[in-house]
Parts: C-alpha cells; structure tokens; sequence
C-alpha cells in the first residue's frame, strides 16, 4: 500500500493492516511477476489486494474508496529483515507465458 493513498483517504499506516507502506511507489503500476527488493527481504508481486468488508469497521464506505486503490499481494521468496526507511529496489523480471 502506499502513503499517497492513505493520506489521500485521511488513513494511518497500519490502519488497514497492511504489511509495507511505500513512498513513491507506483504501486498500482506494478504486475505479477515483478520481484521487489526491501531490505533482506525479496518480495514477488502476485495480485492486487481487493478491500473487504473487514474495511467497514473501520469506517463505513471505505471498501469502495478502496476499490483498485487496495495494494498488490506478494509472496516471499528470500525472507529478511525490513526497516522502516529502507529502499525499495525493483528488479528487471521475465514475463513468462506472453
């Protein structure tokens, strides 16, 4: 999820249980496939993060404010650890079956 958004939708890091909050981002650019490199950690992208209803408890109409602005899901492929502040480096990926 990136900061963008949140401030955009007057949301806190963390308020929406999102794991990594980016800065700069083009989050919504993003496709599966591409690899993410934040800290220790490498991050492949898989899908987009599609609101739930969980998102009405924390205020009512935020599930459809969040419609396509939600974030990308990833999997873990090295684990490592991640600091706040640390640089997110996107890494050239194949497209496979294109």
């Amino acid at each position: 999820m990136d900061i963008e958004t949140l401030d955009a939708l007057s949301l806190r890091p963390g308020e929406i249980k999102e794991n990594v909050v980016t800065r700069g981002l083009d989050v919504r650019g993003l496709r599966a496939g591409m690899r993410l490199r934040i800290g220790g950690a490498l991050l492949e992208v898989t899908v987009p993060c599609h609101p739930c209803m969980r998102m009405e408890t924390v205020r009512a109409g935020l599930k459809n404010e969040l419609r396509g602005r939600r974030g990308m899901l990833c999997r873990v492929v090295e684990s490592g650890l991640l600091h706040v502040g640390d640089t997110i480096a996107l890494l050239e990926y194949e497209r496979v079956g294109v």
